[in-house]
């Protein structure tokens, strides 16, 4: 539910002049025992950092959470938090509009995404190892210096963009929002994310953003790679020590959820060219062994509906964090000449196939574990941006720790799945979202 960009690997050799002022440094490369320990301190400004070591990492991921969203968008701005997101990407004081890119370009960095969730905000990054000195000053000025560089052309700019990003992402940004709506009910956030309405969000209520979310005690660095502990926090101390922050602004009413029914139908317009069909259900909070067994099964039960003539646009475990609500969901099309009714059936017998114990739903139930073990064993980066993730959920093993995850997943065995599979997705969905044609012509 956020934005995302990817960065190239192209070198601009014409700003070697900027980067000089940075002290470059190496990292040395022979970290002490112990790889994939965290490592935690904070800085005296309240930035708290992680510093993952990783041997066979050659690269560095950088990341830099903030603990706000979605979820803290003031009253009448659904979006605000997208918004302030797309700002740090602006040009500073120092740095006309773009220069970013192009700085980080020259460093050899790749990854440079950025994402909104319900309770984070994250900015991450892939450096050469020793890029990570010169990276790191990058980042830290652009993220000291963010209010100073706010102006009515970059606030344009970053509404602009997440308006863009809302036509490309209509699925993403309004139909998933509403099904985890119907699920928790009024007081979920995500009840209100399909409201974007960030045209008429002006500097002002950006800047009262920034101020109030944007400061070092809100914040988390984290760096995964073949580092030495010691010096990777030295170098966090000069570059983000000074940067203290505003204040924090007055808070602000939280926008009001409207309550959901169970079964929402909402018309499909012209960028929707199909009728559609979700299914949501409720799970214990991640994690949770129940996350864990629906997203090996997630394969096998996609192969199922396909069989069953439905396209899968999306299947899977959505999880919002530690302790927070997650659910199971599936977005599927609807053939032209099937109704929704009969939709939602067919998908409830492709869950009934899957889930029942009998020999060949225990052999492929099996080797989804099997492979998602594989998986594990084979790649040496646990998730596409680990970084991310210890920067968002610092203090959660799980989600972040390669080890963990193994244990976990070795706890698992075929039999469990099914019996979980079984208890959790063959009761009625919790929630059901119906897209259908205008006018009420739903078959």
């Amino acid at each position: 539910m956020g934005s995302h960009r990817v960065l190239g690997i192209a070198v601009v050799s014409c700003l070697t002049g900027v980067l000089a002022r940075s002290a470059a440094q190496d990292i040395p490369s022979s970290p002490p025992p112990g790889s994939d320990t965290v490592h935690a301190f904070e800085l005296d400004n309240g930035l708290r950092v992680r510093v993952q070591v990783d041997r066979a990492r050659p690269r560095v991921g950088i990341a830099l959470g903030f603990g706000s969203g979605f979820a803290d968008d003031p009253e009448g701005f659904a979006g605000l938090a997208h918004v302030a997101e797309h700002a740090l990407f602006e040009g500073t004081v120092d740095w006309p509009e773009g220069d970013y890119w192009r700085l980080q370009q020259a460093l050899g960095a790749r990854q440079v995404n950025a994402w909104t969730g319900p309770a984070h905000t994250v900015f991450e990054l892939e450096v050469p190892r020793t890029a990570l000195d010169r990276a790191l000053w990058v980042e830290a000025r652009r993220t000291a210096l963010v209010l100073d560089r706010l102006d009515e052309a970059g606030s344009r700019r970053a509404v602009d963009a997440v308006v863009d990003e809302g036509r490309e992402r209509w699925a993403q940004q309004t139909l998933w929002p509403r099904l985890f709506g119907a699920l928790f009910g009024a007081d979920h956030f995500s009840a209100r994310l399909d409201s974007f309405e960030v045209e008429h969000i002006d500097l002002e209520e950006l800047r009262w953003f920034v101020q109030q979310h944007y400061t070092p005690a809100n914040a988390t660095l984290a760096l995964v790679g073949d580092l030495d502990p010691e010096a990777a926090r030295a170098i966090v101390q000069r570059h983000f020590g000074a940067w203290r922050g505003l204040p924090r602004a007055p808070p602000r009413p939280v926008t009001p959820t409207t309550p959901w029914q169970r079964t929402v139908t909402i018309e499909r317009g012209e960028h929707v060219p199909r009728r559609m069909l979700m299914l949501g259900w409720r799970l214990p909070p991640a994690p949770s062994t129940e996350q864990l067994a629906l997203e090996v099964l997630a394969e096998p039960i996609q192969r199922e509906l396909q069989r069953s003539e439905l396209s899968v646009l999306a299947i899977g475990v959505a999880e919002q964090g530690p302790a927070s609500p997650a659910a199971f969901g599936l977005h599927v099309v609807l053939p032209v000449d099937l109704g929704v009714e009969e939709g939602a059936a067919r998908v409830m017998r492709a869950l009934h196939g899957t889930c029942a114990d009998r020999e060949d739903t225990r052999y492929a139930t099996a080797a989804a574990l099997s492979d998602a073990r594989t998986q594990l064993l084979l790649q040496r980066d646990l998730f596409e941006r680990r970084a991310d993730r210890l920067a968002t959920y610092p203090d959660t093993p799980w989600l972040h720790d390669r080890r963990a995850l193994i244990a976990a997943y070795e706890a698992l065995d075929a039999k469990t799945i099914l019996e979980l599979c079984r208890s959790w997705l063959l009761e009625p969905p919790h929630a059901e979202l119906r897209v259908r044609e205008k006018q009420g012509l739903e078959r």
